[in-house]
Protein backbone atom coordinates (compact mmCIF):
# COMPACT_ATOMS: atom_id res chain seq x y z
CA UNK A 1 0.00 0.00 0.00
CA UNK A 2 1.64 3.26 -1.14
CA UNK A 3 0.82 6.39 0.57
CA UNK A 4 0.53 9.64 -0.81
CA UNK A 5 1.13 12.90 0.77
CA UNK A 6 -0.55 15.95 -0.81
CA UNK A 7 0.49 19.26 0.54
CA UNK A 8 -1.57 22.37 1.53
CA UNK A 9 0.24 23.80 -1.53
CA UNK A 10 -1.25 20.85 -3.79
CA UNK A 11 -4.71 20.93 -2.59
CA UNK A 12 -4.48 25.08 -3.34
CA UNK A 13 -3.66 24.20 -7.17
CA UNK A 14 -6.39 21.43 -7.56
CA UNK A 15 -8.49 23.70 -6.51
CA UNK A 16 -7.27 26.58 -8.79
CA UNK A 17 -7.52 24.17 -11.52
CA UNK A 18 -11.08 23.36 -10.93
CA UNK A 19 -12.23 26.64 -10.88
CA UNK A 20 -10.38 27.95 -13.72
CA UNK A 21 -11.95 24.99 -15.96
CA UNK A 22 -15.55 26.28 -14.48
CA UNK A 23 -14.94 29.15 -15.68
CA UNK A 24 -13.72 28.24 -18.78
CA UNK A 25 -16.79 26.23 -19.57
CA UNK A 26 -19.23 29.23 -18.58
CA UNK A 27 -17.66 31.28 -21.21
CA UNK A 28 -17.66 28.82 -23.73
CA UNK A 29 -21.21 28.09 -23.08
CA UNK A 30 -22.03 31.92 -22.77
CA UNK A 31 -20.03 33.00 -25.91
CA UNK A 32 -21.98 30.22 -27.76
CA UNK A 33 -24.61 32.07 -26.76
CA UNK A 34 -23.89 35.89 -27.47
CA UNK A 35 -22.56 34.44 -31.00
CA UNK A 36 -26.44 32.77 -32.04
CA UNK A 37 -27.96 36.04 -30.69
CA UNK A 38 -25.67 38.25 -32.57
CA UNK A 39 -26.53 35.90 -35.91
CA UNK A 40 -30.08 36.50 -35.04
CA UNK A 41 -29.48 39.87 -33.86
CA UNK A 42 -27.50 40.81 -37.39
CA UNK A 43 -29.86 38.84 -39.89
CA UNK A 44 -31.59 41.58 -40.92
CA UNK A 45 -28.74 43.56 -41.73
CA UNK A 46 -28.18 41.51 -44.93
CA UNK A 47 -28.43 44.57 -47.38
CA UNK A 48 -25.41 46.48 -45.78
CA UNK A 49 -23.37 43.55 -46.89
CA UNK A 50 -24.42 43.71 -50.06
CA UNK A 51 -23.17 47.24 -50.55
CA UNK A 52 -20.26 49.15 -51.92
CA UNK A 53 -18.17 51.12 -49.92
CA UNK A 54 -15.02 53.15 -51.44
CA UNK A 55 -13.48 56.26 -51.66
CA UNK A 56 -14.35 58.90 -54.79
CA UNK A 57 -13.06 62.70 -55.41
CA UNK A 58 -15.98 65.34 -56.03
CA UNK A 59 -15.13 66.39 -60.01
CA UNK A 60 -17.28 69.53 -61.83
CA UNK A 61 -18.83 68.09 -65.28
CA UNK A 62 -15.40 66.07 -66.42
CA UNK A 63 -13.05 67.72 -64.64
CA UNK A 64 -11.16 70.76 -64.74
CA UNK A 65 -10.23 72.07 -68.17
CA UNK A 66 -6.91 73.92 -68.94
CA UNK A 67 -7.30 76.71 -71.06
CA UNK A 68 -3.96 77.12 -72.81
CA UNK A 69 -2.38 79.10 -75.57
CA UNK A 70 0.61 79.63 -78.42
CA UNK A 71 4.17 78.90 -76.98
CA UNK A 72 5.49 81.39 -74.82
CA UNK A 73 2.46 83.36 -75.31
CA UNK A 74 2.19 86.36 -72.97
CA UNK A 75 -1.14 87.89 -71.61
CA UNK A 76 -2.26 91.34 -72.43
CA UNK A 77 -5.17 91.79 -70.85
CA UNK A 78 -7.67 89.30 -68.83
CA UNK A 79 -10.93 89.30 -68.56
CA UNK A 80 -11.91 86.87 -65.49
CA UNK A 81 -11.08 86.45 -62.56
CA UNK A 82 -11.48 83.09 -60.09
CA UNK A 83 -15.20 82.38 -59.75
CA UNK A 84 -16.58 84.07 -62.83
CA UNK A 85 -19.02 82.11 -64.72
CA UNK A 86 -18.50 82.07 -68.55
CA UNK A 87 -20.68 81.09 -71.71
CA UNK A 88 -19.23 78.97 -74.13
CA UNK A 89 -17.48 81.52 -76.99
CA UNK A 90 -16.56 84.59 -74.04
CA UNK A 91 -13.13 85.98 -74.26
CA UNK A 92 -11.04 84.94 -71.22
CA UNK A 93 -7.65 86.67 -72.10
CA UNK A 94 -6.07 88.71 -75.17
CA UNK A 95 -2.67 88.13 -75.85
CA UNK A 96 -0.13 90.53 -76.87
CA UNK A 97 0.11 89.40 -80.34
CA UNK A 98 -3.67 91.11 -80.47
CA UNK A 99 -2.75 94.41 -81.55
CA UNK A 100 -0.64 93.35 -84.81
CA UNK A 101 -2.66 90.21 -85.86
CA UNK A 102 -5.20 92.76 -85.80
CA UNK A 103 -3.20 95.42 -88.17
CA UNK A 104 -2.26 92.66 -90.40
CA UNK A 105 -6.34 91.44 -90.60
CA UNK A 106 -7.41 95.23 -91.48
CA UNK A 107 -4.65 95.61 -94.36
CA UNK A 108 -5.93 92.11 -95.88
CA UNK A 109 -9.75 93.42 -95.64
CA UNK A 110 -8.41 96.29 -97.55
CA UNK A 111 -6.48 94.17 -99.87
CA UNK A 112 -10.17 92.20 -100.75
CA UNK A 113 -11.98 94.91 -101.07
CA UNK A 114 -9.62 96.84 -103.67
CA UNK A 115 -9.22 92.98 -105.52
CA UNK A 116 -13.42 93.03 -105.81
CA UNK A 117 -13.30 96.60 -107.03
CA UNK A 118 -10.71 95.78 -109.81
CA UNK A 119 -12.94 92.65 -110.68
CA UNK A 120 -15.89 94.83 -111.12
CA UNK A 121 -14.24 97.37 -113.04
CA UNK A 122 -12.81 94.62 -115.45
CA UNK A 123 -16.70 92.81 -115.47
CA UNK A 124 -18.48 96.48 -116.09
CA UNK A 125 -18.81 97.96 -119.28
CA UNK A 126 -16.83 101.25 -119.93
CA UNK A 127 -18.29 104.74 -118.78
CA UNK A 128 -19.32 107.05 -122.19
CA UNK A 129 -16.73 109.38 -120.74
CA UNK A 130 -13.97 107.38 -120.43
CA UNK A 131 -14.97 106.12 -123.92
CA UNK A 132 -14.86 109.45 -125.21
CA UNK A 133 -11.63 110.95 -123.61
CA UNK A 134 -9.48 107.64 -124.75
CA UNK A 135 -11.15 108.63 -128.72
CA UNK A 136 -10.15 111.80 -127.99
CA UNK A 137 -6.51 111.12 -127.37
CA UNK A 138 -6.40 108.40 -129.88
CA UNK A 139 -7.32 111.68 -132.37
CA UNK A 140 -4.69 113.90 -130.85
CA UNK A 141 -1.92 111.20 -130.98
CA UNK A 142 -2.85 111.18 -134.61
CA UNK A 143 -2.47 114.66 -135.48
CA UNK A 144 1.10 114.59 -133.57
CA UNK A 145 2.30 111.76 -135.58
CA UNK A 146 1.35 113.48 -138.72
CA UNK A 147 2.98 116.49 -137.69
CA UNK A 148 6.01 114.65 -136.92
CA UNK A 149 5.83 112.71 -140.10
CA UNK A 150 5.52 115.71 -142.33
CA UNK A 151 8.73 117.74 -139.80
CA UNK A 152 10.69 114.40 -140.39
CA UNK A 153 10.18 114.20 -144.15
CA UNK A 154 11.11 117.67 -144.81
CA UNK A 155 14.25 117.96 -143.24
CA UNK A 156 15.25 114.23 -144.82
CA UNK A 157 15.10 116.16 -148.21
CA UNK A 158 16.75 119.63 -146.13
CA UNK A 159 19.59 116.77 -144.81
CA UNK A 160 19.86 115.54 -148.75
CA UNK A 161 20.12 119.07 -150.07
CA UNK A 162 23.56 119.59 -147.07
CA UNK A 163 21.04 122.59 -146.13
CA UNK A 164 20.68 121.23 -142.10
CA UNK A 165 23.13 119.44 -139.87
CA UNK A 166 22.98 115.48 -139.31
CA UNK A 167 21.71 116.13 -136.05
CA UNK A 168 18.48 117.98 -136.80
CA UNK A 169 17.36 115.08 -139.48
CA UNK A 170 18.04 112.28 -136.68
CA UNK A 171 15.96 114.42 -134.57
CA UNK A 172 13.23 114.80 -136.27
CA UNK A 173 13.49 111.00 -137.44
CA UNK A 174 13.45 110.13 -133.58
CA UNK A 175 10.63 112.44 -132.87
CA UNK A 176 8.58 110.86 -135.75
CA UNK A 177 9.00 107.02 -134.58
CA UNK A 178 7.73 108.49 -130.85
CA UNK A 179 4.91 110.13 -131.81
CA UNK A 180 3.79 106.42 -134.23
CA UNK A 181 4.78 103.83 -130.83
CA UNK A 182 2.52 106.57 -128.91
CA UNK A 183 -0.31 106.58 -130.91
CA UNK A 184 0.01 102.79 -131.08
CA UNK A 185 -0.61 102.84 -127.25
CA UNK A 186 -3.51 104.73 -127.04
CA UNK A 187 -5.08 102.51 -130.09
CA UNK A 188 -4.62 99.51 -127.31
CA UNK A 189 -6.12 101.20 -124.73
CA UNK A 190 -9.21 102.22 -126.69
CA UNK A 191 -9.62 98.86 -127.95
CA UNK A 192 -9.24 97.29 -124.44
CA UNK A 193 -11.87 100.03 -122.90
CA UNK A 194 -14.26 98.53 -125.77
CA UNK A 195 -14.14 95.20 -125.21
CA UNK A 196 -13.82 92.73 -122.13
CA UNK A 197 -11.40 90.31 -122.44
CA UNK A 198 -11.84 86.58 -120.38
CA UNK A 199 -8.36 86.72 -119.83
CA UNK A 200 -8.52 90.49 -117.75
CA UNK A 201 -11.96 88.82 -115.63
CA UNK A 202 -10.07 85.64 -114.85
CA UNK A 203 -6.92 87.60 -113.43
CA UNK A 204 -8.75 90.15 -111.54
CA UNK A 205 -10.64 86.99 -109.97
CA UNK A 206 -7.46 85.02 -109.34
CA UNK A 207 -6.47 88.16 -107.33
CA UNK A 208 -9.20 88.67 -105.17
CA UNK A 209 -9.54 84.27 -104.10
CA UNK A 210 -5.60 85.49 -102.91
CA UNK A 211 -6.61 88.44 -101.27
CA UNK A 212 -9.58 86.62 -99.48
CA UNK A 213 -6.95 83.76 -98.49
CA UNK A 214 -4.53 86.06 -97.07
CA UNK A 215 -7.77 87.82 -94.77
CA UNK A 216 -8.21 84.33 -93.55
CA UNK A 217 -4.82 83.87 -92.59
CA UNK A 218 -4.42 86.86 -90.67
CA UNK A 219 -8.26 86.26 -89.55
CA UNK A 220 -7.06 82.99 -87.94
CA UNK A 221 -4.05 85.13 -86.74
CA UNK A 222 -6.42 87.04 -84.89
CA UNK A 223 -8.00 84.42 -83.58
CA UNK A 224 -5.20 83.06 -81.52
CA UNK A 225 -4.97 85.81 -79.92
CA UNK A 226 -7.98 86.07 -78.41
CA UNK A 227 -8.41 82.68 -76.01
CA UNK A 228 -12.51 81.97 -76.36
CA UNK A 229 -14.24 79.72 -73.56
CA UNK A 230 -14.96 75.98 -75.37
CA UNK A 231 -17.90 75.50 -72.90
CA UNK A 232 -20.05 77.17 -70.26
CA UNK A 233 -18.50 76.96 -66.77
CA UNK A 234 -16.80 78.33 -63.76
CA UNK A 235 -13.07 79.87 -63.52
CA UNK A 236 -11.54 77.85 -60.63
CA UNK A 237 -7.76 79.25 -60.61
CA UNK A 238 -5.98 81.76 -62.63
CA UNK A 239 -2.10 81.21 -63.56
CA UNK A 240 -1.49 83.82 -65.58
CA UNK A 241 -2.37 87.43 -65.62
CA UNK A 242 -2.00 90.80 -67.75
CA UNK A 243 2.00 90.63 -68.47
CA UNK A 244 2.74 86.92 -67.51
CA UNK A 245 3.69 84.51 -69.62
CA UNK A 246 1.51 81.37 -69.99
CA UNK A 247 3.04 78.24 -68.65
CA UNK A 248 2.73 75.32 -71.04
CA UNK A 249 2.23 73.17 -68.02
CA UNK A 250 -0.64 75.32 -66.27
CA UNK A 251 -2.03 77.67 -69.09
CA UNK A 252 -3.77 80.71 -68.73
CA UNK A 253 -6.88 78.96 -66.24
CA UNK A 254 -8.78 75.97 -65.17
CA UNK A 255 -12.50 76.13 -66.28
CA UNK A 256 -14.89 73.78 -65.20
CA UNK A 257 -18.87 72.77 -65.76
CA UNK A 258 -19.69 73.39 -62.03
CA UNK A 259 -23.10 73.07 -63.01
CA UNK A 260 -23.15 69.49 -63.39
CA UNK A 261 -21.67 67.93 -60.27
CA UNK A 262 -20.08 64.22 -59.77
CA UNK A 263 -18.25 62.03 -57.80
CA UNK A 264 -15.50 59.84 -59.50
CA UNK A 265 -15.56 56.58 -57.33
CA UNK A 266 -12.42 54.08 -57.10
CA UNK A 267 -14.33 50.71 -57.06
CA UNK A 268 -12.14 47.69 -56.70
CA UNK A 269 -12.34 45.23 -59.70
CA UNK A 270 -13.69 42.25 -56.94
CA UNK A 271 -16.60 44.60 -56.57
CA UNK A 272 -17.12 45.41 -60.17
CA UNK A 273 -19.55 42.62 -61.06
CA UNK A 274 -21.88 44.28 -58.50
CA UNK A 275 -22.14 47.96 -59.68
CA UNK A 276 -24.29 49.11 -62.22
CA UNK A 277 -25.55 51.54 -63.80
CA UNK A 278 -28.40 53.64 -62.16
CA UNK A 279 -27.51 52.54 -58.99
CA UNK A 280 -28.41 54.66 -55.82
CA UNK A 281 -25.37 56.63 -53.95
CA UNK A 282 -24.36 58.19 -50.95
CA UNK A 283 -21.39 60.35 -50.44
CA UNK A 284 -20.19 61.59 -47.44
CA UNK A 285 -17.37 63.83 -46.27
CA UNK A 286 -15.71 66.39 -43.85
CA UNK A 287 -15.69 69.26 -46.34
CA UNK A 288 -19.72 68.86 -45.78
CA UNK A 289 -22.50 68.16 -43.50
CA UNK A 290 -24.32 65.60 -43.36
CA UNK A 291 -24.53 62.79 -47.16
CA UNK A 292 -25.02 64.09 -50.41
CA UNK A 293 -27.52 62.17 -52.77
CA UNK A 294 -26.64 60.16 -56.19
CA UNK A 295 -26.91 57.76 -58.82
CA UNK A 296 -24.64 55.67 -60.71
CA UNK A 297 -24.31 57.16 -64.65
CA UNK A 298 -21.75 56.05 -65.95
CA UNK A 299 -19.36 53.20 -65.65
CA UNK A 300 -14.98 53.62 -67.07
CA UNK A 301 -14.49 50.65 -69.02
CA UNK A 302 -10.81 50.73 -68.55
CA UNK A 303 -9.07 49.54 -64.97
CA UNK A 304 -6.34 51.20 -63.27
CA UNK A 305 -4.64 51.89 -60.55
CA UNK A 306 -6.14 54.12 -57.04
CA UNK A 307 -5.33 57.97 -57.25
CA UNK A 308 -6.59 58.10 -53.50
CA UNK A 309 -4.40 55.12 -51.97
CA UNK A 310 -0.57 55.24 -52.64
CA UNK A 311 0.40 52.22 -54.48
CA UNK A 312 1.80 48.67 -52.94
CA UNK A 313 4.27 47.21 -55.38
CA UNK A 314 3.38 43.95 -53.41
CA UNK A 315 -0.40 44.18 -53.52
CA UNK A 316 -2.51 41.98 -55.76
CA UNK A 317 -3.45 42.41 -58.90
CA UNK A 318 -7.24 42.40 -58.20
CA UNK A 319 -6.65 45.27 -56.20
CA UNK A 320 -6.61 47.26 -59.30
CA UNK A 321 -9.57 50.03 -59.59
CA UNK A 322 -12.40 50.56 -61.76
CA UNK A 323 -13.95 54.37 -62.14
CA UNK A 324 -17.38 55.24 -61.70
CA UNK A 325 -18.85 58.27 -62.01
CA UNK A 326 -21.73 59.35 -60.01
CA UNK A 327 -23.75 62.17 -60.82
CA UNK A 328 -25.15 64.30 -57.80
CA UNK A 329 -28.15 65.75 -57.00
CA UNK A 330 -28.64 69.09 -58.27
CA UNK A 331 -28.33 72.26 -55.32
CA UNK A 332 -26.40 69.99 -52.96
CA UNK A 333 -24.12 73.28 -52.59
CA UNK A 334 -20.95 71.01 -53.44
CA UNK A 335 -19.96 73.70 -56.59
CA UNK A 336 -16.73 74.93 -54.12
CA UNK A 337 -15.65 71.41 -53.50
CA UNK A 338 -14.16 70.21 -56.92
CA UNK A 339 -11.31 67.85 -55.77
CA UNK A 340 -12.59 66.68 -52.65
CA UNK A 341 -12.48 63.35 -51.29
CA UNK A 342 -15.17 61.67 -50.06
CA UNK A 343 -16.45 58.28 -49.00
CA UNK A 344 -19.04 56.32 -51.05
CA UNK A 345 -21.67 54.26 -50.77
CA UNK A 346 -23.00 52.12 -53.93
CA UNK A 347 -26.55 50.23 -53.61
CA UNK A 348 -25.91 46.80 -55.87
Amino acid sequence: MIKVKVSKLSMDFVFVFHVSLGVLASSILFGCSLDRKSVVEAAPATEDVKAISCLGRIVAGEGALKIAAPPQAIVSELRVHRGSRVARGDVLAVLQEYAAANSTLYEAEQQVAVAESTLTQVKGPVKPALLAAQQAVVARQEFTLRNAESDYERKKKLFNGKLIALSDAETAEANFHTAREALRHEQYVLAGLEQVRDVDVDLARKKLAAAIAARDVASVQVERTRVKAPMSGTVLEVFARAGEMVSPDRGILDLADTANMFVEAEVYATDFPRVREGAKATITGEAFAGALSGAVTEILRQAGTSTLFPIDPASSPDNRIIKVRIRLSPDQGVERLSGTQVSVRIES
